[in-house]
């Protein structure tokens, strides 16, 4: 296998930033896939938004581990979506699961580093003064 095919993906020609499409010989970055940003940009903010919901209701939320915890829950989920096809290959699923952990590792970064720099509003209760 080239190292050039590691990073890319076969399309259709009519389809080439389709990576669900019937795939052809024709190649695209992976980058460039509708999928990667779907997937990507989907988790980041579908976990940004779940740990901000879930601080808000419990302090005990509120740690930066929540959404590593939340990328390892999308990596499991992730292995066992693409089981039936990793299942008849022991050195694929070991790849898979290597690729799978940096990926939930640089998904959890951009979810803390993301909500580093945009602060949420501070809601408070309402002072009731006697």
């Amino acid at each position: 296998m080239a190292i050039a095919r590691l990073f890319t993906t076969s399309v259709a020609s009519q389809q080439p930033l389709d990576a669900s499409a019937t795939a052809t010989d024709k190649q695209v970055s992976d980058f460039l896939t509708v999928q990667s940003l779907a997937n990507f940009g989907a988790m980041t903010g579908g976990i940004t938004s779940a740990w901000g919901a879930l601080a808000r209701a419990n302090e005990f939320f509120a740690s930066v581990y929540v959404p590593y915890a939340f990328a390892l829950a999308f990596l499991i989920v992730s292995l066992a979506l693409s089981y039936n096809t990793l299942k008849n290959s022991r050195a694929d699923f070991l790849a898979a699961l290597f690729v799978g952990v940096i990926n939930s590792l640089v998904l959890a970064g951009a979810v803390v580093g993301t909500s580093s720099v945009v602060q949420m509003p501070q809601v408070t209760e309402p002072q009731v003064t006697k």
